[in-house]
């Protein structure tokens, strides 16, 4: 008989966090995303003249242990 040998694999245990909202950013307004404090500007756009953005933000953050 075939012996079935079986492989592990580690997997660190994770929370999800998801979330989302939709906004409105009339002409002239930016949008903007950092870290902070003193962090990293992932997105700084402006709405430009005569427009306006619809804007539909969805977040997904996995936690693990550091």
């Amino acid at each position: 008989m075939s012996e079935i040998v079986l492989a592990e694999r580690a997997r660190t245990a994770a929370t999800m966090k998801y979330g989302g909202t939709e906004v409105s950013c009339p002409a002239g307004r930016s949008l903007k995303i950092e870290t902070s404090p003193a962090g990293e500007d992932l997105l700084d756009a402006e709405c430009p003249a005569g427009k306006v953005w619809t804007v539909r933000i969805d977040v997904q953050i996995t936690e693990t242990d550091a």
